[in-house]
């Protein structure tokens, strides 16, 4: 599918290079006050290919690099003495064909940065493949200065939302490298943290797409009166109902990847809560729900008007 999606980007380039040829060719040919009406339509026609074409091309090879390091303040206010909590939120990697090593390392670099006090991995590491896990080898590097936690999404069991016929779980590459590094993933359970003596749960659900979720589960016999940060790839999850969560962390949406200006997303959002959930932070009547666009690409390597996103979280436990 990359490929395909290679072909028809690099061929439409082409194309749009070789008509600007051939109209500025026609268009220095003309005498000077004949033929007005031919030359009025090529000028038309030669902007409309410097147009798309440099909109490809931005999209394509610019925009996908150019990651955005996003702050965000959301607000829980559960404590009795109100904390601050800095946690880096980056998920749907992507790491494949398109993006390695070198993109990766700019993620780290720019993580760092920021001095986070958690670090928060969101799912989709790879892009097709089980051995795209080898591009991870940098990560370690991440782990240096914070706790970092991690969930799988679902390019980890090859499925998508609507469709579970080619399941295959490809997490053996990442589960070594994770765990030689000391990032743990949580599958369908909760981890009681304690940052700025301030005490909170962090809850990491395994893949809802790939039908491995399970919140009873990860919940069971939690204390109601302690914050609770729910760490699940996909918005979906919440269909399931957490009640007790009181901050829901997601990807998997990609912020649409191709977005026009007044006009949003131009792809289909892969979820069942709908086109409106995008991105950004979302409030429900017992609980906030907030998605990142992520990092990588799937589909096309193009993103416009929808850069790569690192969210900074700024919380008030």
């Amino acid at each position: 599918m990359a490929c395909i999606f290679d072909f028809i980007i690099i061929s439409y380039l082409a194309f749009a290079f070789f008509m600007t040829f051939i109209i500025i060719r026609h268009f220095l040919n003309l005498k000077k006050l004949k033929k007005i009406t031919k030359k009025h339509w090529q000028i038309t026609l030669l902007l409309f290919f410097w147009i798309t074409g440099a909109i490809v091309f931005y999209g394509s090879f610019i925009e996908p690099k150019n990651i955005i390091v996003n702050q965000i303040k959301i607000s829980i206010n559960k404590t009795a003495q109100v904390e601050n909590l800095k946690v880096a939120f980056i998920s749907d990697f992507h790491l494949g064909p398109f993006k390695k090593e070198k993109f990766l390392e700019k993620i780290i670099e720019k993580v760092s940065a920021q001095k986070p006090d958690i670090i928060l991995l969101g799912g989709d590491f790879i892009h097709q493949k089980e051995n795209e896990a080898k591009y991870f080898a940098p990560i370690k590097k991440m782990t240096n200065s914070a706790l970092v936690f991690a969930v799988w999404g679902n390019h980890e069991y090859n499925v998508d939302y609507d469709d579970k016929s080619e399941f295959q779980d490809r997490t053996t590459g990442l589960k070594k490298i994770f765990l030689e590094t000391g990032i743990q993933v949580l599958n369908n359970e909760a981890r009681l943290l304690t940052i700025h003596g301030a005490k909170f749960y962090l809850v990491g659900l395994d893949s809802t797409d790939a039908g491995k979720g399970d919140y009873p589960k990860a919940t069971y016999n939690l204390d109601k009166q302690i914050p609770q940060i729910l760490l699940a790839h996909s918005p979906d999850v919440v269909l399931l109902n957490p009640a007790t969560a009181d901050l829901i962390l997601s990807g998997h949406t990609h912020g649409g990847q191709i977005r026009l200006p007044l006009v949003g997303s131009l792809a289909i959002i892969p979820t069942y809560i709908g086109r409106s959930f995008d991105q950004g932070l979302f409030k429900f009547p017992t609980a906030q729900l907030f998605i990142t666009r992520g990092l990588g690409e799937s589909g096309s390597r193009a993103r416009l008007f929808c850069p790569p996103e690192i969210s900074i979280l700024n919380i008030d436990l």
